[in-house]
């Protein structure tokens, strides 16, 4: 397993407004923009700064956590006027730019965190009609980011998938690296991949960004070993195993899905509990079976980023009593060998304040990696990496949950609370993006917590969302617009 701080495989959208419960996030088109030239969001105009960073007009001035001047940055609306729907964007850490679709018709632009002046534009070569447009982000082992622009709608002859990838250093008219078309394409949950199904051919398409490979994937089932079958059950010639369909695709190949179905208990029993399985399998490297803490028999995979993927662990056989089977273990395993990194007991599925389940990819749109890569921030969990520790935010009779949404290299993470129960049956890992309106806002309360310690502090009731830090610039959204405030200081 490779070290703490040095793990770069790819990474996964480091940031992508989501509405709550959605699984991805859209364009919209309508966006405007500031970037310290011309005019600001709001209104104004920008004034040098001794630093060189334009100065921000006081409606620009968003409230936000200790550490970051808000009197400088750039802002930008991500929301169009019209909707409350949310716009695809992202943030590619390493090459220091932001990346926005425009509008529906393919226009994206990225500018640089550290000052907000546009770095290149982009315009899709493929004209759609009634098109959304979704932003990835993907990196190759040195590094290098790629960004992954996906187009769905339709043109004359029918419906349309297209993939363009643009260097993330690109500069002025950007040009594809590459472009795809797929006719009737659908797409899946971008974990470093794209798995493409085109039902009209019976084809299923994996797609690795970075490398630009195409490979099919079988329809068919896939066999996988589990690692517990009750073998005074089986007839002679019966195996212990289950059937495994990919789900997504990762930069450690597809992730497969498979649930037992014989030979196992399906009620839990006080003596020789044996769960029926369900789980994951990692191309042929691995299996959820072979990893599993205290033997659990089911796991969720949350969320994929930066070489991790961060699993949702229950049903344990040793559990004295039904209910304490069913208790939740959060995990962060290695993605290329399934190898435990860290794990904590949080009790994300409790009925009495979640919904009972989570689904694949829940967290994906609220984890982060803190720049230097040591610690990680997975929906209502928190963890040190470096000393192989977790922190549970999850909600309980006596307590709210926090949804993390961004953490720096000092530990420092911050994340949301819901200040009613208007919300507490969103889907885990999922925040409300939607803000509402000024006659009905949406009752959330932001949080700063440290994860080496546990101390939670509320932030003001005005505090805009932290939704990315990096070493030099944190990124926060209010209502609909996102702003960039320079780092002034960070803890030893």
């Amino acid at each position: 397993m490779r070290a703490v701080g040095r793990r770069a495989p790819f990474t996964a959208a480091a940031v992508c407004v989501a509405l709550a419960g959605a699984a991805s996030c859209t364009s919209s088109g309508g966006s405007h923009s500031s970037d310290g030239e011309g005019p600001l969001f709001g209104g104004g105009k920008a004034s040098a700064s001794a630093s060189g960073r334009p100065a921000l007009p006081a409606q620009s001035r968003f409230t936000v956590p200790k550490g970051f001047d808000n009197k400088h940055g750039w802002t930008e609306a991500v929301t169009s006027p019209q909707s409350r729907t949310h716009g695809s964007w992202v943030v590619a850490p390493h090459s220091g730019v932001f990346v926005q679709a425009m509008n529906n018709d393919g226009k994206v632009h990225a500018r640089s965190l550290d000052g907000g002046r546009q770095a290149w534009t982009f315009s899709a070569p493929t004209a759609m009609s009634g098109a959304s447009t979704d932003i990835r982000i993907a990196s190759d082992t040195d590094g290098e980011e790629i960004v992954v622009i996906v187009r769905d709608g339709r043109t004359e002859n029918g419906p349309l998938l297209t993939v363009d990838t643009v260097h993330a250093t690109a500069t002025g008219t950007a040009k594809a690296i590459r472009h795809y078309t797929y006719a009737g394409g659908e797409v899946g949950d971008f974990a470093g991949g794209l798995l493409i199904t085109q039902r009209a051919e019976s084809r299923v398409v994996a797609l690795d960004p970075v490398t630009g490979k195409e490979r099919r994937v079988g329809q068919r089932p896939t066999s996988v070993k589990l690692p517990r079958c009750r073998e005074q059950d089986m007839p002679p010639g019966a195996s212990c195993s289950a059937e495994g369909t990919a789900q997504f695709m990762t930069a450690a190949g597809p992730v497969s899905s498979f649930e037992q179905s014989s030979y196992c208990d399906f009620r839990w029993k006080p003596d020789a509990y044996l769960p029926c399985a369900d789980g994951f399998a990692v191309g042929t490297a691995w299996n959820t079976g072979k990893v599993a803490p205290k033997r659990a028999a089911s796991a969720t995979p949350l969320a994929v980023a930066g070489g991790y993927i961060v699993v949702d662990w229950t049903l344990f056989p040793d559990a004295r009593t039904a209910e304490g089977s069913k208790k939740d273990v959060v995990a962060v395993h290695d993605l290329d060998d399934g190898e435990l990194v860290a794990q904590v007991a949080c009790d994300i599925t409790d009925p009495a304040v979640g919904n009972g389940s989570v689904r694949e990819l829940a967290a994906q749109s609220t984890t982060q990696l803190s720049p230097s890569g040591e610690y990680l921030v997975s929906g209502q969990v928190g963890f040190d990496l470096a000393a192989k520790r977790g922190s549970c935010f999850a909600g309980s009779a006596k307590s709210k949950g926090i949804t993390l949404t961004a953490v720096d290299d000092s530990g420092r993470a911050f994340g949301v609370t819901r200040s009613t129960s208007r919300w507490a049956d969103t889907a885990y890992g999922a925040f409300p993006f939607d803000f509402g309106t000024e006659e009905e806002a949406v009752p959330t309360r932001v949080v700063e917590t440290d994860l080496r310690t546990g101390v939670t502090t509320p932030q003001p009731k005005n505090t805009a969302v932290p939704v990315f830090t990096s070493k030099d610039t944190g990124l926060f959204q209010t209502s609909g617009t996102l702003a960039a405030y320079p780092a002034v200081s960070r803890r030893k």
